[in-house]
């Protein structure tokens, strides 16, 4: 079996935003200094054709809110195009909870001010590639205070990747994986705002996610402790987009 292990050359990644291009340059243009090729589209323009060139999405905070992601349609066509997603902060919470996942808005409350997260018990190219994180570490991810949604975990299930959880409480979790496809940045501010830590975190998931769904190559999964390797096909039905619960005002 073979690892693709290009970080960098000829990975392709979509920004999508609503409103706040703001935002959306300046992931592009930490992004691309990093040597990735990121293009920006606003939601309302999405279409599937579009989807198939790009190595990962990213979901802009500013694109729902609650339990609604803003563009129906949008939804089901990024969805349905099997791309790994890295969803920011609201947006991105109002995305995962409208596919049904456990790291949606409704198993998130919200924290007003946080700037850092403690390590998950991690081996393997996430902690490693390219950038180097200790477990069980406490590490500044922003420069400022800043709010973020945290999915809460009273009991780890195989299918979720525990990244960052915050300080004060052992059952919430604002950096979290789940199928080793979808991230939850929960965290708002943009890379900016983001510390040394903060920016190798940021570029060490979106490089994890490129590998392991490299295109025609086989990849070797990483060694995440308690994970078992499951193949799932890609065409997925649409999921029934169900509001779970209200979320919580931490």
């Amino acid at each position: 079996m073979v690892v693709n292990t290009n970080t960098i050359a000829n990975n392709k990644i979509l920004y999508i935003y609503k409103d706040n291009t703001e935002y959306a340059n300046d992931y592009k243009n930490f992004l691309e200094n990093k040597g990735y090729s990121v293009s920006l589209i606003n939601m309302n323009h999405i279409n599937s054709s579009f989807l198939t060139q790009f190595d990962l999405i990213i979901i802009g905070a500013d694109t729902g809110v609650s339990n609604t992601w803003s563009n129906y349609t949008a939804c089901l066509i990024v969805f349905e195009s099997a791309r790994p997603i890295i969803g920011i902060s609201g947006g991105g919470a109002s995305f995962f909870d409208n596919i049904s996942l456990k790291i949606g808005w409704g198993e998130c409350w919200i924290v007003p001010s946080i700037s850092t997260v403690k390590s998950g018990n991690i081996s393997g190219i996430l902690f490693n590639t390219p950038n180097t994180f200790k477990n069980n570490t406490v590490y500044t991810l922003y420069s400022v205070k800043c709010s973020a949604y945290s999915v809460y975990v009273p009991n780890k299930t195989s299918d979720l990747t525990l990244i960052g959880r915050e300080e004060s409480s052992t059952t919430h979790y604002p950096v979290i994986m789940q199928n080793l496809t979808y991230v939850l940045w929960g965290i708002e501010y943009g890379p900016i705002n983001m510390t040394y830590y903060g920016l190798n975190l940021f570029i060490n998931i979106v490089n994890f996610l490129i590998v392991t769904h490299a295109p025609s190559e086989t990849v070797i999964p990483p060694s995440i402790p308690g994970f078992e390797l499951i193949v799932v096909a890609l065409s997925i039905t649409p999921l029934i987009l169900v509001s779970k619960k209200k979320g919580i005002i931490k």
